[in-house]
């Protein structure tokens, strides 16, 4: 059974911090005379993504982080993340599990959450 986003959070990330990162699939080597010559070293490229949120405390502390620590096993489980900028549906994982998610306070009285995602493959 697939993970889904929490119903209680707003999955629309804040533009600001928000940004890919396309994966790598090749390497070029040099050679001794010409061109590099590339090739592809894999057939699939993990994509990343760095999303920022705007949550309230409680938002945070009794919807995020009761799904990460027991729906994602501290992170290290997949789940379905819809990207709205694209309109694609991902496979996801949080990349560090819980250690690479960053809360600091702000704006105003929210929380503001920062983590990157691992975007597997296309569910679309």
């Amino acid at each position: 059974m697939a993970i889904e986003w929490p119903a209680g959070l707003p999955a629309e990330p804040a533009r600001e911090g928000f940004g890919y990162n396309l994966g790598k699939n090749g390497e070029e080597s040099r050679t001794d005379d010409g061109p590099p010559k590339g090739r592809r070293t894999s057939t699939l490229a993990v994509d990343k993504v760095r999303l920022q949120f705007r949550w309230t405390v409680t938002q945070y502390k009794d919807v995020f982080l009761p799904w990460i620590r027991d729906d994602l096993a501290d992170g290290a489980k997949r789940f379905d993340w819809h990207d709205g900028l694209l309109d694609t549906d991902h496979q996801a994982r949080i990349v560090g599990g819980r250690g690479g998610v960053s809360v600091r306070p702000g704006p105003g009285a929210k929380l503001t959450v920062s983590f990157e995602l691992d975007l597997i493959d296309a569910v679309a």
